[in-house]
């Protein structure tokens, strides 16, 4: 299968290369991310106004699993430029106590956001003092009036957080692109045109929406937007439903593109390659193995193993905040 793909790639980028525009893609990595970038926001709007429950469904029982990969893949295992050492151990130690605290909630315990909330919090303060500098003070105060301001209600707080994480590998993907490619700002345009639409009503149409696999919009608002009046509350879930989608195109098409590739467009065995050993066998085998049975075991209950998938895979989101401040802390 691998073979048939990369005659495939090779197949592509020989057309491609007859013209300027496939000359232009072939030589820049980051010319492909942007265009990655600009599509996926173009196809991740059409698929929200078309059907807005099947994607609130379908993107983390099908991407969920390989987006975490590329969260810890390019933030923690091989990021562009390293963390400082010892961040990982105390990222796996934070964020693997919050992923317990999340499973003893599968089985009937009273979740408690404040406590999720301070868990957080933590993996932050470490990340930040991990990068030793003027400025990591600067975010230790800025987090501590957050975190402060956070637990007066910790439960809208997590929701606000549930809402603003799926911008962080747009975030992760500008810093990342900004020096190589004009391009990345028509990219963010093109994002917030589609934001901009749905908040604005654009999309009113699909809140009309049937419901899909057992979940239903009126469903998800009451997560996503609880206490939220009119229309407004719908447009918050379309808006999720669009961000979260953009967000995995973001870890699992444009990020890599503009890291994980030379000058020239890898094969796809050559990606498979790299993928597998950047992970590591281990985690490797676990991840496609979560790849494949997410999907199976959801086919007799959906909206049940998205809720359960969703409330484990919620560390990701910090995995993102401790780094991205960790990161800003130690910028030049």
């Amino acid at each position: 299968m691998i073979g048939a793909l990369d005659r495939a790639h090779t197949t592509l980028w020989d057309g491609a290369r007859q013209t300027a525009a496939g000359r232009a893609l072939w030589a820049s990595p980051a010319t492909r991310a942007a265009w990655a970038a600009i599509v996926g926001a173009a196809l991740a709007l059409t698929a929200v106004a078309a059907a807005p429950t099947w994607v609130l469904l379908l993107s983390p029982l099908l991407l969920g699993a390989p987006h975490l990969a590329s969260d810890v893949r390019w933030l923690v295992l091989s990021p562009p430029t390293p963390n400082a050492r010892g961040l990982g151990w105390w990222l796996l130690g934070t964020l693997g106590a919050m992923t317990i605290v999340r499973q003893t909630g599968l089985v009937g315990a009273e979740l408690k956001p404040a406590v999720e909330l301070s868990l957080g919090l933590v993996t932050t303060a470490g990340a930040l003092l991990a990068a030793r500098s003027p400025r990591a003070a600067l975010g230790l105060v800025a987090l501590v009036g957050l975190g402060a301001w956070g637990l007066r209600d910790a439960s809208w707080t997590a929701v606000l957080i549930g809402h603003l994480h799926n911008l962080i590998a747009i975030t992760f993907f500008v810093v990342w692109l900004r020096p190589r490619a004009p391009l990345g700002l028509a990219s963010v345009v093109t994002a917030l045109v589609g934001a901009g639409l749905i908040l604005a009503g654009g999309l009113d149409f699909a809140l009309a929406a049937a419901p899909a696999g057992g979940l239903t919009l009126d469903g998800v608002v009451r997560t996503l937007a609880p206490g939220v009046p009119g229309p407004w509350a719908g447009r918050l879930v379309l808006l999720f439903a669009y961000a979260q989608l953009l967000h995995y195109v973001m870890w699992l098409d444009a990020i890599p593109a503009v890291l994980g590739e030379e000058t020239t467009p890898r094969r796809p065995s050559e990606s498979w390659s790299r993928w597998w050993r950047d992970l590591g066998a281990p985690l490797a085998v676990v991840v496609v193995a979560a790849s494949l049975l997410l999907p199976l075991v959801a086919l007799r209950d959906p909206a049940s193993v998205r809720a359960t998938y969703l409330s484990l895979a919620l560390f990701h989101g910090w995995l993102e905040i401790a780094v991205g401040a960790h990161r800003a802390a130690r910028a030049a």
